[in-house]
């Protein structure tokens, strides 16, 4: 109990800093009432405070007006951002759109790293349809752009993207090998939270090895760094990670204690996968600790919150949608090579008519030429 009070003490002192930042970026916007960036960044730190419904206003104000004055760089930064958000309350598909549109825009600038950061959260939503293959597929397409460009934290994302699917297959040593290859470089760069973020994995990665205490000591550092940054989403599911943690060990009231903390951070955050993990986590700890009445209870609610998270019909959209997305985009790729392969040509027909031109032009000179000779010749002659 006196670990999480002086958590909650230093959340709230986390988040009169995050307002402190918020009222800034506002104070410089009204100077400049037309910069995208500062509208982003203002969406990145209402998304910091967990105002999840102020950043999705900003973001699309940005999207708008990037539109307007063909600002590709934020109109991607900006559908991203818009894109997690989705994606956190579990609606999928729209996050995909979202994904696809930004896409399509970095393609066009041909900006490798914008590109890298999609096929990453399309990716991440792959995991959570357990379309592992695909997931799988896109993290890979990812970490090669990255490292193509040389972006260190990219590869790193990817690499602790990739121990989550590990994860999932349950091959944990290769999951812990990816998950401390991120955490060394998230360290190295000093990115609180990704560090936060690579520590809650592999404290996981040890509760499935039944390895309690490493795991443990993993999830108090990963909460404390949480707090630390106001990461609510983070936070949420640490909370639900070391309630489910005690759960296994037996401890259910303290299980409960966290798992009830865990839900109001994640109904507040609108966050529904959390609180879909959070019920089942609970109903965990309550059956194996022979409280069967509250486990069928809390087994109830994570039903109801599974339902609005995942269904078949969403999945199968979201299949449709990306096939329907990756056909057009092909369909472009022929036709842009299709469109420089005559303008080739063009270029070659054109080089070829000018080169007779020339060399017709060149004749007539020289024939010419040779005539007035000729004419001179038989003028002296005469």
């Amino acid at each position: 109990m006196k670990h999480i009070f002086i958590i909650i003490q230093l959340l709230l002192s986390c988040t009169l800093l995050a307002c402190a930042q918020t009222d800034s970026l506002k104070i410089e916007l009204q100077k400049q009432p037309g910069n995208l960036k500062l509208k982003y960044q203002l969406g990145m730190a209402c998304l910091d405070k967990g105002n999840t419904d102020s950043a999705e206003i900003w973001f699309n104000d940005v999207i708008r007006n990037a539109v307007k004055e063909n600002d590709g760089e934020n109109y991607v930064l900006a559908k991203i951002q818009i894109g997690r958000l989705f994606a956190d309350k579990g609606e999928n598909v729209k996050a995909l759109k979202h994904y696809q549109d930004a896409l399509s825009k970095a393609e066009n600038r041909k900006d490798k790293q914008a590109i890298a950061h999609v096929y990453k959260n399309i990716g991440a939503l792959y995991i959570s349809w357990k379309k592992f293959d695909d997931a799988i597929n896109y993290y890979q397409k990812a970490e090669t752009l990255a490292g193509e460009i040389k972006d260190d934290v990219l590869v790193a994302d990817c690499q602790n993207n990739k121990g989550t699917v590990y994860e999932q297959v349950k091959e944990y040593d290769k999951a812990l090998i990816a998950y401390k290859n991120a955490l060394a470089v998230y360290t190295r760069k000093n990115i609180t939270p990704k560090i936060s973020m690579a520590l809650s994995n592999i404290a996981i990665v040890y509760k499935y090895q039944k390895n309690y205490q490493e795991s443990l000591k993993y999830n108090r550092k990963a909460l404390a760094l949480s707090v630390k940054t106001g990461d609510k989403w983070m936070m949420s599911a640490t909370y639900n990670n070391i309630g489910n943690l005690y759960g296994e060990m037996g401890d259910y009231k303290t299980a409960i204690i966290y798992c009830d903390t865990a839900l109001t951070i994640a109904k507040e955050i609108n966050a529904i996968e959390i609180v879909e993990c959070t019920y089942d986590s609970m109903s965990e700890a309550a059956a194996k600790a022979g409280d069967y009445k509250n486990a069928y209870l809390y087994h109830k609610d994570f039903s109801d919150a599974n339902s609005k998270f995942i269904n078949i019909e969403s999945a199968k959209q979201l299949s449709e949608l990306n096939v329907k997305f990756e056909t057009e985009r092909k369909q472009k790729l022929i036709q842009q090579q299709q469109f420089e392969i005559s303008k080739r040509n063009y270029w070659l027909y054109g080089a070829v008519i000018l080169l007779v031109l020339i060399s017709v032009v060149g004749y007539l000179i020289i024939r010419n030429n040779k005539y007035k000779q000729d004419e001179r010749l038989q003028a002296e002659i005469h």
